[in-house]
């Protein structure tokens, strides 16, 4: 669910919105449409001294109607007339038998119209449409109005003077009713009753609404969710090898797919001889290239047996003798631990410690930190002759007087062997070894070896290295990933792991120490 794209999505919901929204009101609803509006509708009715609660003694004529009679309950109506839609109403729009010159007729239940004039038209134009060949004109409770073309917000205006025609209605009368049509207009053309619009319309509203909600989710899209940085690549990568290097490999992959989002790195708990042999079967597979994103880690160099898999320099490792503290013993030298895993030293007072037999913990062939190990050693680790590492296995053909031996497949399993078995010895990535409980790290106290890989402040190391399916193409899976782990964010993750970046050292090229 991290890599949904919530902003996209919102962001194209809020379009999606906005343009139904434009649709409806620009194209839909206001194609064809004329409105209707009811700007005033009061009473006139004057009283004894020929004055009017609504309106003062200039308006006592309209208490006479057209037979020089009083008028019953007389009424002033302005109603505005205009064109709500987006096009222009014609002539011919105007859905009334051919040849009729009336395009439009106003009711007013419960009155009678006394008399009616056109007392406003939005252009000058419109004038010549209200003549006495018109068809204006009015009869009992109706106006009849000609058809008169309006353009996009033309309007006009009616005024209606008026007399109460039957029963007395109460406090007001029914409203005016607009009757006609208007052809290829919508709502099936019937005039649609209008406001004065001091504002944005509603559906104006909801346009602005939604833009504005897809401009906040493609902001906060952005921020939250920042676009990945320049080297970023998209895809599946498989890591694998070295157990040694897994905590440091663990941190720089979260730290990738945190920054890469549309990175997908998976662990594979192979040691470094499966992962290389897999390597190998990839390589030669002739598979598609998106199953060769895979890269196997190892500690110092191992043979892959074929020339398609390339090897290159990444950190320098540490590693660390570690001894279950029972044995009580502070520092070993090189001489020591040769003697001790060839089974020369069997119990542990020989070095000035515990009465406790020696019980030798290793790894499986294969392993890289075995390799580094035997490099120090400048020797063979040995062989395996014990499965708890404190009972001799029968099974397994050796000398039953030598130390016990067994072996573990990965470098968590080796510590928990050793944190488990009262004088037990083994070796294990140093930053590791120290997080371990149960265990007691030994420095080598050989002082400068002449071997390759033992320092001068006691520990051994091995250079660890990335093996890919020859040089990964740029903007590949590996080599995202690669060169994350070589650049400054990657290498700070190498170095709170407890190892060096082969680019901090004088001898980079090597990855040898200085």
């Amino acid at each position: 669910m991290d890599d949904f794209p919530l902003g996209l999505v919102l962001t194209l919901a809020g379009v999606a919105v906005s343009l139904l929204a434009f649709c409806w009101e620009f194209l839909f609803i206001r194609r064809k449409r004329i409105g209707y509006r009811v700007q005033l509708d009061t009473r006139i009715q004057a009283d004894d001294n020929g004055q009017t609660e609504v309106n003062p003694g200039a308006l006592r004529q309209l208490d006479f109607g057209d037979h020089g009679t009083r008028l019953i309950d007389p009424t002033l109506v302005l109603l505005r007339l205009e064109n709500a839609g987006s096009t222009n109403i014609d002539l011919d729009d105007y859905a009334a038998r051919e040849g009729a010159d009336v395009g439009l007729q106003v009711q007013f239940p419960g009155r009678r119209v006394v008399d009616k004039a056109i007392t406003e038209t939005s252009d000058p134009h419109l004038d010549q449409f209200f003549g006495a060949d018109s068809g204006l004109g009015h009869h009992g409770d109706t106006i009849r109005l000609p058809r008169v073309p309006l353009n996009r917000k033309a309007h006009y205006k009616v005024l209606a003077v008026l007399e109460r025609d039957g029963p007395n209605p109460g406090r007001e009368y029914p409203e005016p009713v607009l009757i006609g049509a208007i052809k290829g207009g919508v709502r099936s053309g019937r005039p649609v009753k209008t406001s004065s619009q001091t504002g944005a319309s509603a559906w104006t509203w909801l346009l602005v609404a939604s833009l504005a909600v897809a401009l906040v989710a493609f902001g906060l899209d952005t921020w939250l969710l920042p676009p990945d940085p320049l080297g970023c690549t998209s895809g599946n990568l498989v890591i694998t090898g070295s157990t040694a290097f897994e905590n440091i490999l663990q941190e720089s992959m979260d730290g990738y797919t945190s920054t890469c989002s549309h990175a997908e790195v998976v662990r594979d708990t192979r040691n470094s001889a499966d992962g290389i042999l897999n390597l190998n079967k990839i390589a030669e597979s002739g598979l598609p290239d998106k199953t060769k994103d895979y890269i196997v880690f190892s500690d110092g160099t191992t043979s892959s047996g074929s020339d398609r898999i390339k090897g290159r320099p990444v950190a320098l490792v540490s590693f660390s003798i570690v001894v279950n503290p029972e044995a009580t013993v502070p520092d070993l030298s090189l001489q020591n631990i040769k003697d001790l895993f060839s089974g020369k030293i069997k119990n542990w007072t020989e070095l000035g410690g515990a009465n406790l037999p020696v019980r030798l913990v290793g790894r499986t062939g294969g392993s890289g930190s075995r390799k580094a190990f035997e490099q120090a050693l400048d020797g063979d680790e040995g062989v395996m002759n014990s499965e708890n590492c404190r009972d001799l296995n029968h099974s397994l053909p050796s000398d039953p007087n030598r130390v016990r031996l067994c072996e573990r497949s990965t470098t968590e399993l080796l510590l928990d062997a050793v944190a488990t078995t009262p004088g037990a010895i083994g070796y294990s990535e140093t930053n590791k070894a120290r997080g371990h409980t149960g265990v007691h790290t030994i420095l080598i106290s050989s002082g400068r070896s002449s071997l390759n890989n033992v320092s001068k402040d006691g520990f051994f190391w091995a250079t660890e290295y990335a093996y890919t399916i020859g040089e990964p193409p740029v903007g590949s899976p590996v080599a995202g990933f690669l060169n994350y782990l070589t650049e400054s964010v990657g290498k700070q993750a190498i170095r709170v792991g407890g190892a060096k970046p082969c680019a901090d050292l004088t001898r980079a090229t090597e990855c040898v120490p200085d």
